[in-house]
This record gives C-alpha cells, sequence and structure tokens, in this order.
C-alpha cells in the first residue's frame, strides 16, 4: 500500500505537482503509523517499525536499471562501482526517516531502547540478503542472494587462500571471508552509495580557486566539499538547487533559490542516526563507532574552539 504512493524524482513542474499530491497521501499514511506505534508496548510496535523499515529499504536502495550479479557484488570491493542512480523522490525517503527518528522518543519524553536497537540493526548491521527474505514472494526470490550458498569446498577454498597471503595468523577466517562480502550491503551504505556523489566527482564541480599555489588549491578545494559523516569516500550534496559547492553559492542568493532536496535527506540521516543513541544508549554507539569513529567527529562536527571552550581536560594532546 505505502509504495503505491512513492513516485519517481520529478523532471518538470506538472511531475513535481503530481508527486507532490502522492507526497500528501504518503504523509497521512505514515501519521497512522505515528498513531498506532506511539500507543501500547514498545515490543507490541515492533511489527509497524518493521514495516516502516521495510519500505524504506525499498526507497533507499532502489534503482533504475537492474544490475547483473557481477556489478553488484563488485560493490563490496569497490563502493564507487555503483554510480548515483536516484529513482524514488528523496522527499519520500526524507518523511521515513523523520516518523523514525521521532518514533525512537516516546509520548514521555524518553528514548524507547527497543524502537531505537531494531532501527540501528536495520540501519548498520543486517545485510540486503537478510532483510529481502522476510518478504513476501516474489521479491524474496528475486535478488542475488536467493541462489548464493556457502558450501563446506566454499570454505575450504577460501581458508586456503587466507593462508596463502603473507602474514597468516591463526585459522578460521575463511567463513568471515565469505560471509564478509554480504556484510557490506547494509541499507546504510547501499543508500548512501547510490544517493550521494563519490568524492572524487565532487571534487571536479569546484572551481579552481586563483592561486600560484597548487597545493594551497588543492587544499582550498577540499575544504569546500564536506565528507559523507559515514562514508568518507562520499560527499555531502551542495545546500542549494543549480548551485555547487562554495561561498559564491551562499553570498548570491535568489528570491527562488531552493535548498536541495538530498541535502534534507543527508540531515535527515544525520538526525536519525544522533537519535538512536539518545538518553545514552551505550550498545548503539558502540555500533556506530564502527562507521562513525569518534575522530571523523570530532573532525566535522566539533570546532576545535568549541572543545577548548568545554574545557581543557576534554581537548585531546594534539589539538591543545
Amino acid at each position: 500500500l505505502m509504495m503505491a504512493f512513492a513516485r519517481p524524482e520529478p523532471a518538470g513542474s506538472i511531475e513535481e505537482v503530481e508527486a507532490s499530491a502522492k507526497l500528501a497521501q504518503f504523509q497521512q499514511v505514515l501519521e497512522q503509523f505515528r498513531k498506532e506505534c506511539t500507543t501500547g508496548s514498545a515490543e507490541e510496535n515492533l511489527g509497524g517499525i518493521r514495516v516502516l523499515m521495510d519500505v524504506l529499504w525499498k526507497l533507499f536502495t532502489r534503482r533504475k536499471k537492474v544490475l547483473t550479479e557481477e556489478e553488484y557484488k563488485a560493490f563490496a570491493k569497490n563502493k564507487d562501482s555503483m554510480v548515483r542512480d536516484p529513482y524514488y523522490w528523496v522527499k519520500f525517503i526524507q518523511r521515513i526517516l523523520e516518523l523514525l527518528t521521532d518514533l525512537c522518543i516516546g509520548p514521555d519524553g524518553h528514548a524507547v531502547n527497543e524502537i531505537q536497537d531494531f532501527i540501528t540493526r536495520e540501519l548498520i548491521e543486517t545485510n540486503e540478503a537478510m532483510a529481502v527474505r522476510r518478504r513476501p514472494a516474489p521479491e524474496c526470490h528475486d535478488n542475488i542472494w536467493a541462489k548464493t550458498k556457502i558450501t563446506v569446498d566454499d570454505h575450504l577454498n577460501a581458508r586456503a587462500e587466507i593462508e596463502r597471503k603473507p602474514g597468516f595468523v591463526g585459522s578460521g577466517k575463511g567463513l568471515k571471508s565469505l560471509m564478509s562480502q554480504k556484510d557490506e550491503f547494509t541499507l546504510l551504505k547501499l543508500g548512501t552509495s547510490i544517493f550521494f556523489d563519490t568524492y572524487e566527482d565532487a571534487l571536479e564541480q569546484v572551481q579552481v580557486p586563483a592561486t600560484d599555489d597548487e597545493d594551497e588549491a588543492n587544499r582550498i578545494i577540499r575544504n569546500l566539499v564536506p565528507h559523507v559523516l559515514w562514508m568518507q569516500n562520499r560527499a555531502q550534496p551542495p545546500r542549494f538547487e543549480g548551485r555547487g559547492y562554495g561561498v559564491e553559492g551562499l553570498s548570491t542568493l535568489q528570491s527562488n533559490q531552493k535548498i536541495r532536496p538530498s541535502r534534507f535527506l543527508y540531515f535527515a540521516l544525520v538526525n536519525l542516526l544522533a537519535h538512536v543513541t539518545a538518553d545514552s544508549n551505550t550498545d548503539n554507539s558502540q555500533i556506530l563507532k564502527v562507521v562513525m569513529p569518534p575522530s571523523v567527529v570530532r573532525g566535522q562536527l566539533i570546532q576545535r574552539e568549541v572543545l577548548r571552550n568545554a574545557g581543557q581536560v576534554f581537548v585531546p594532546p594534539h589539538l591543545a
């Protein structure tokens, strides 16, 4: 039912009017989920959260073209192999993310740990092979993992290959090597790779500053393009439609200037990741540190002056 309202990214004003109407209907359905998922115990509401996450899996990982098995599995070795190809309008994904963020906090203002934990597992730990198998046919069959099996021979071959590599220590890494490829196909990684440009592609959109020092020019360019917090090889989208990165995009505003929808999508994701650790959810914090190390957070979100003002005791030696 919910997917019946989803529409592709509009190509013109007429399509945008139609897509906006469907978005409003989509929002009405989400409000019903909000009402039901805030009534009763958290355990009783996990079924509704699962439905919302399944819709997010479909919206956030959708691609226009069908990928071959070779192309799809190549993503695990080279995350740049999947090009940005957004099919569903990002505003549908944004609305889902905003609702999930709100549901992390209960009516009493305290975090709901059961919902936090479920969303965290779906975003960061559950791979696509596991998520797609719980859906009804034909989707549970029409995926590359349906026929992928790990046999004893596969395990022995993987173990033998690892043992031949220099620096091999111990045993039992063959199965880990086989399973690690599936673990690359998590919701957060797949969706980010589809909806956000690679960092190198984003650098090409920046106008080279007027300076004779090539190293200084490269440093300025790189500072103009912010990384995605949880995937450093992806770039945050520029702020405004029709404009790129840099100060000139902020200083020469137009009256009809619109903020890029993918910009809202990025910060909706940031907000959700913050809420799954609300009220000192240390278990989720440890999971989040795997994809978003504290050094990255300090480097991109926290200014050095803020750390200093908070007290020297909080400042690492290399920032003092």
